[in-house]
């Protein structure tokens, strides 16, 4: 990757940025449910998602747990904490 302007090192000063995997995400949701069917999949790719809890107040507890499903090209959710800092993403894995 040094070849798009960049590289990471560990601490030991080995270069591991061959490691790394890119990703680039499809969406950012913040609706408190929904769905999502996308189309054009990659050869070799799957829908994936995760969920990304940054509260605002910076109090983790007791936080509103989101459920994902991803079922061939959708993606659904519900329960996904409004005003709270909290999105799910998606991107093909």
């Amino acid at each position: 990757m040094a070849e798009y302007g960049f590289a990471i090192y560990n601490r030991n000063n080995v270069n591991v940025t061959g490691v790394l995997t890119p990703i680039f995400f499809l969406d950012r949701f913040t609706a408190e449910s929904g769905s999502k069917t996308y189309t054009n999949k990659p050869e070799g790719k799957t829908l994936q998602a995760v969920c990304s809890l940054f509260p605002w107040n910076n109090v983790f507890k007791d936080r509103k747990v989101p459920k994902i499903t991803i079922n061939g090209n959708t993606v659904t959710w519900s329960n996904l904490e409004q005003g709270m800092g909290s999105y799910i993403y998606t991107f093909w894995g």
